[in-house]
Formats: C-alpha cells, structure tokens, sequence
C-alpha cells in the first residue's frame, strides 16, 4: 500500500526527486495515455461491430439484460426471475423470424403472434409476455428504454412472471446492420398452448414496421393462458377471449372459460437466476465506464498542472504543461463526442 501511495505521489505531485515534474507529464505517460484514451474511445465507438465480428451479442446482450432485469425488479420489491433455456430459444426464434422476414412487430406480416414461438420451444405458459428492441448498441440503453415507456416496464415488473429468456439476432434490417432484441418472460404450466385463440375484437392488427432510416426502437406485449392445469384443451376447441388492455404495441388477452391455479412445474428447463461478469457489462456498456475513466485522468492532470504552477515555475518546464494541457483538451473532446452519440430514450 505504501509503495502504491508512493507511485501515486511521484506520478501527480511535483519534487525534487521527479525534477519538480510529474510523471503523469513526461512525454512517455502522455504518449501512453493518449494511445490508452483513443483506444478506449474506438472500442466505444465500434464496440457492437467489435461483439458482432466476434460472435458475443448471443451470449453477452441476453446475460446482462437479465442481470438489469432482475437488479430493477429486487428495487421495486418484485422477485428475481429464473434463467429459462426454453424462453431463451423461444425468444431465438422471434428473433431469427424478424431478420428472416424483415419486420419489427410483435405479430409478423403473415399474422404469427408471439405465443407461437413459444409453442415451438415447447414452453407451456400460464401467463407469457414479449419486449422487443432493434438497432441499440449498448444494453443498459435497451434497459432504460423499455423502462421509460410504461407498457414495457409493465411487463419488467409484472410479478406474475417467474421466468424470462433473452436472445439476438443481428444482420441487415431496412438497409442497415443492426441487432433484434427479444426479450421473453413466462410463468410455466404443465398444460398444452392453445394457438392463435379467437379474439373479440373487431379491429384489425397492424405490422410495426419502421420507417427509414432505422432508429433504436422498443415495443412489448403481454398475454395469459389461464386454464385449469388438470385439464388438457385440445387446440380444436379455441375459446375465445377477451381484450383487457390494448394499443398498437400492446395486448393483454385473458381466457374467460378458465381460472387462474397455481400448480406444481415439474418438467421445466428452469436454472438460478442469471447474474453478468463485470468484463460482461463493460464490452456491452463501455460508454459509463470510459467517461469514468475519462473523468479520473482529467482529474489527475489537471491536479498535476496545478501543483506545478503553484510551484517555483521554470521555464524547461512550459512543455511539459503545454503536454497536460493538450492531452486534457483531447481528453474533454472525446469525452464530448462520447456523451453526445449516446442514443436518446423514448
């Protein structure tokens, strides 16, 4: 600790021992810290290029949007939800028909709603919900956004579901190389989806398809399979259900021929709940970190010129603060750019 004090000291404070000049502005540290500063700034910049080239977004994205999930819920007093590999290649499997098909909705254009997808990963719900997002780079953006909109947070929150599974998929979507987002979350039951069920509404389902240019965009749905778990409704008998909650990016239907029972899950993939790496949430959310860092080096430069000033000034020693200040100037650009290119929330 005293050696690590030591090194602090000599890097930022001036003495006779560095020649009354901080290591931090000697030409080698400067060199190594605007090489340092740029790289950072490039991984920020390309950082989802970067996941995409090396085939991360699958395992990444998922991980630390379940983490958020779960920290955002434990806030609210909501409980964690259970890690499900089954939602997980539901949610692939929107995901992949999305870019395959070229839409962004949570019914495709061919009228495939979402509980299809789960009926295919041979997930059986009791209640079942779907957030989509398209075109971000950095998954607490994803988080914020879904959280600012209510219908979204609506399902975040809702502490009917025990479950989620996550997944992505990237390519070319409007023109543009971008990553679908779908994010599943259910309550498991032992009895048999009933797909496409009749709906009481008049009103026909419109397709969310964005307009060019492609922007960062978020859409949710919600839905429940309440049905007696004793009892296995063959999919001919398609009961019909009510609309309780709906707008073009948003349903809740119910079943009006059943109740809602809690039951005993005995054949589902469910494991503990999921918790990202720390390196996890840097590579998928740099921008925080860097300004941090960014922040830390502004901070010891600008100390080190000042203690330099308020010291005997000599006249060798004018290019090493035209260094710190150079290397601060470039600092506070970057750090700019950085802020400014974040994607906004909606």
């Amino acid at each position: 600790m005293k050696t690590f004090l030591e090194k602090i000291y000599h890097t930022i404070v001036p003495h006779k021992k560095n020649g009354n000049i901080p290591h931090i502005l000697k030409k080698e540290f400067i060199v190594v810290i605007t090489v340092f500063v740029g790289i950072l700034f490039y991984f920020n910049q390309y950082n989802f290029d970067i996941i995409r080239k090396l085939n991360l977004s699958a395992t990444v994205y998922p991980a630390v949007l379940a983490d958020l999930t779960n920290k955002d819920r434990l806030t609210s007093g909501v409980s964690e939800l259970r890690w499900n590999d089954t939602l997980q290649k539901a949610a692939k499997l929107k995901a992949e028909d999305m870019l395959k098909n070229s839409y962004f909705a949570h019914t495709s254009p061919n009228g495939v709603t979402p509980w299809h997808w789960f009926r295919e990963a041979d997930y059986n719900f009791i209640y079942a919900g779907e957030n989509l997002a398209v075109d971000f780079t950095e998954s607490d953006i994803v988080q914020k956004a879904w959280l600012n909109s209510p219908k979204h947070k609506e399902n975040i929150m809702n502490s009917n579901f025990t479950e989620i599974g996550i997944a992505t998929a990237d390519g070319m979507f409007e023109g543009k190389d971008t990553t679908f987002v779908v994010e599943f979350f259910g309550k498991p039951s032992i009895i048999k989806i009933i797909e496409n069920p009749i709906v009481k509404n008049d009103k026909k389902v419109s397709v969310d398809v964005p307009a060019n240019p492609i922007s960062p965009t978020v859409a949710g749905a919600i839905t429940e399979n309440i049905i007696e778990p004793e009892k296995i409704i063959p999919e001919k008998n398609i009961p019909e259900v009510k609309i309780i909650k709906e707008d073009n990016q948003f349903i809740v239907v119910q079943n009006e021929q059943a109740v809602d029972s809690d039951i005993e899950i005995k054949d589902n993939t469910s494991n503990e709940t999921v918790s990202a790496t720390w390196y996890y949430r840097f590579i998928v959310n740099p921008t925080n970190t860097i300004k941090v860092i960014y922040i830390v080096f502004l901070g010891l430069i600008f100390i080190a010129i000042l203690l330099m000033l308020l010291k005997d000034y000599q006249k060798h020693q004018s290019k090493h603060l035209i260094r710190g200040i150079s290397l601060l100037i470039i600092i506070i650009v970057l750090f700019y750019i950085i802020s400014t290119n974040s994607p906004s929330l909606f």
